[in-house]
Formats: structure tokens, C-alpha cells, sequence
């Protein structure tokens, strides 16, 4: 599973106090099922999705704080396709696009979604909302993940070559190669965490390694986990891993890597990917964790036609007195 938005929401979420706990998604190869569980506790909700031979899942990009995350996308390698699934419900909205041997997946800034395909060495870009290729967007050898930085301001695209046992660097924006970032004994997964740190997973030393988001220079051995296949960072701020040998998912501290054992029981877990929850707090335009004056003056700069901005507060099309009579009710800090 890769991160791309989900490192900027977080931090955002961190910044704002608007944290709330997001259940998790985790992919298991045994049973070809997404399965739910307890952002909390672990505990299972039960089975989300049927996906024949899962290799990758991610939620449709948060349009903004102020919601829950969208459709389930997720890849098959069966099928060669990448299938698409409510965001609440589970509910299968057949295929989106086909991919041979899709591996991994991820949207970009501006809701175009990226998938690795294994067969043509290639990371493919399709359209995010009616899932037209768009063409190839980068080439690498055996692609197995990806994600985008998007801390601090960068938005490149990271991928990881299972061949050549390196992390790979693009231009997010014209796919333009940028070198190789960091080496990695047969990496499987990636993510930026909070801080900005690259965290990697390597099946051969059987660890999570850190590297420096910006030189990528190691940073050492992050947390040791028998058959890392994915990883990601929680709302909380640590760090969830599958483990393939184990059948489990493990927590570690995010910050120091202190293992706090095994998070939930999954038969071969593949793939994993959090489902972002933020609190409700209508008026609060610029995500500052209040409602105030600066919200009313970027409310008044985006007045008329605004379809799908955060200043549409009631997302009806239009700002105008509705939006601000909402903003109004909600006036102070957000809980």
C-alpha cells in the first residue's frame, strides 16, 4: 500500500487536533477478501470486499478534512485489472481500468490515479474519475510500489524496483527521471511518514529502514518484521506493518520503533491502507481548527461558481449566504 496524500492529511490532522480514529483495510491473499477492522483495537469487523488475488489497495483521495475518504480501489492480479468498491458499503462498482499484473497503486495531486504494472515495466496513469489511460507516466524494472511526496512542498513520485534493489525518483509532474534515491535489498513497500522520513521495506533483511526524506541518506534499521510485505502510518502516528510469515499486522512506535506487538490476525496479509476519518467541523475552510474571521474572508474571496472547492461549504455549486450562515453557525473552535 502507498501513502501519497495520506503523509499531508495526517500531518494537517496533527496540526488541527482533528484526529479521530480510521478503521483499517488490509488485504489478505488467503481468502482473496479486503478485510475491516478496529482503527482502536484491532478487533475484526469482518470482510469489506472480495478482490481474486489482491496485490494493492487505496481509498480515493479526501477531497478535504472535512468527510470521510472516498471509493476502495484495489488491484488484481487475476483479473489484471484495478476494481473499485463503495467507500462505505463495499459494494463492488466493477472494474476501472486494466493493468497487466497490477502491483501497487496511488493517486496523485490532482486525482489522477497511478498503478504499477510488473508486465510492462511501466507506472501507467489513468484519469481518477472516469479511469481513461492516460499512458505510461514513468518506466522501472519491475516496479513493486509506489508514493508521492508531498511534504514539504514536493510532489514526486517515488517507486520502489524489485530488480534493481532501489528506491526510484521522478518528477511528479512530467514523469521525467530523477536517478535513483536510496538502495534497498528486494523492497516491497514504501511511505513518507509524519516528519517526512522515506520508511522501506525490505523482504531480504526482513526490516523497515529509514531513510532522510530529502538526501536519502539510511538512517538505519527503523523495526524488524519477519516478511514485511506493506506499511503505513496510522492517525495516531505509528507505524503498521504485515507481516507474511506471521500473518499478522504489527504496531511500532512511530517515532522510536518499539515494536507493541501484533496489531490484528490476517491470513497472508498483502496489502494494507487506512480509511481516513476527520471530525466534522463545517465552516472551517482553511483547516486551521477553528472557525473564525480568516475563514469568512477566504469564503468571500471564492463567492459565486465554485463547484467541488472547500469554501462550497454545503457543496451545493455555489458559494453565497448559505455557505456563510453555516460558517456562522459553527463560529469558534472546532472539537
Amino acid at each position: 500500500m502507498s501513502m501519497r496524500i495520506y503523509n499531508l492529511t495526517i500531518m494537517l490532522m496533527f496540526a488541527t487536533g482533528q484526529v479521530a480514529a480510521d478503521n483499517l483495510f488490509v488485504c489478505s491473499d488467503s481468502s482473496h477478501q479486503v478485510l475491516q477492522f478496529d482503527g482502536d483495537n484491532g478487533e475484526e469487523i469482518g470482510p469489506f470486499s472480495f478482490v481474486a488475488n489482491p496485490t494493492g489497495i487505496t481509498f480515493q483521495t479526501l477531497k478535504s478534512l472535512h468527510g470521510i475518504s472516498g471509493d476502495l480501489f484495489a488491484c488484481s492480479s487475476s483479473s489484471h485489472q484495478v476494481l473499485r468498491f463503495n467507500g462505505q458499503s463495499g459494494e463492488e462498482m466493477g472494474p476501472f481500468c486494466s493493468v497487466a499484473n497490477p502491483t501497487d497503486l496511488t493517486f496523485g495531486s490532482l486525482g489522477d490515479l497511478f498503478v504499477t504494472s510488473s508486465s510492462s515495466h511501466q507506472v501507467l496513469r489513468f484519469d481518477g474519475q472516469s479511469g481513461e489511460a492516460m499512458g505510461p507516466f514513468c518506466s522501472v524494472v519491475n516496479p513493486s510500489a509506489l508514493t508521492f511526496r508531498l511534504l514539504p512542498v514536493s510532489g514526486d513520485l517515488f517507486v520502489t524496483s524489485s530488480s534493481s534493489h532501489q528506491v526510484l525518483r521522478f518528477d511528479g509532474e512530467s514523469g521525467e527521471a530523477m536517478g535513483s534515491f536510496c538502495s534497498v535489498a528486494n523492497p516491497t513497500a514504501l511511505t513518507f511518514g509524519p516528519t517526512g522520513d522515506l520508511f522501506v521495506s525490505s523482504s531480504t533483511s526482513h526490516q523497515v529502514l529509514r531513510f532522510d526524506g530529502q538526501s536519502g541518506e539510511v538512517m538505519g534499521s527503523f523495526c524488524s518484521v519477519a516478511n514485511p510485505e506493506s506499511l503505513a502510518f496510522g492517525s495516531n502516528g505509528n507505524l503498521y506493518v504485515t507481516s507474511m510469515s506471521s500473518h499478522q499486522v504489527l504496531e511500532f512506535d512511530g517515532q522510536s520503533g518499539e515494536a507493541m506487538g501484533p496489531f490484528c490476525f490476517v491470513a497472508n496479509p498483502i496489502a494494507l491502507t487506512f480509511r481516513i476519518e476527520a471530525t466534522e467541523c463545517n465552516g472551517d475552510v482553511n483547516s486551521d481548527g477553528t472557525v473564525n474571521v480568516s475563514d469568512v474572508l477566504q469564503v468571500l474571496n471564492s463567492w459565486g461558481l465554485c463547484e467541488g472547492c472547500d469554501e462550497d461549504i454545503n457543496q451545493d455549486g455555489d458559494v453565497n449566504v448559505s455557505d456563510l450562515l453555516l460558517l456562522v453557525a459553527n463560529w469558534g473552535q472546532c472539537e
